[in-house]
């Protein structure tokens, strides 16, 4: 401890002292603070790009509903020229936006049966 000449500079000098640490540990609870303000932006952006993707589930599972049909065990009737025009014109034309998401469904890599293939594709790869 340096030497002083009076009480007032050492009682001045053990007060900078003080607040020399009290300053030093608020900047170290600052920078810890600002490291967990990071990790929770960074996990709301996360929660928030899989909030995206489940909005986007509705509109995924009704284009393949459109695009592929759902039996879901009910035997289909014949339809005469005439009905196959009536549902035509109540459903509209068909939207090839909707073939996006199945593109999409299919790269996602799962493959389904024997060899590999996804399901629909041939030997080679291609569209059956």
């Amino acid at each position: 401890m340096p030497k002083f000449r009076s009480l007032a500079e050492l009682l001045a000098y053990i007060e900078s002292c003080a607040l020399y640490a009290a300053v030093k540990d608020s900047l170290e609870q600052i920078r810890k603070a600002e490291k967990e303000v990071a990790a929770l932006n960074r996990v709301a952006s996360a929660v928030d790009a899989v909030g995206e993707l489940v909005e986007r589930i509705p509109n995924a599972l009704a284009a393949a509903a459109k695009v592929g049909g759902s039996s879901r065990g009910k035997k289909k009737r014949k339809r005469g020229v005439e009905e196959v025009a009536e549902v035509e014109e109540e459903e509209g034309h068909f939207d090839p936006s909707s073939l996006i998401v199945v593109a999409a469904c299919c790269d996602a890599g799962e493959t389904f049966g024997k060899g590999g293939f996804r399901k629909g594709y041939g030997s080679e790869g291609a569209l059956a």
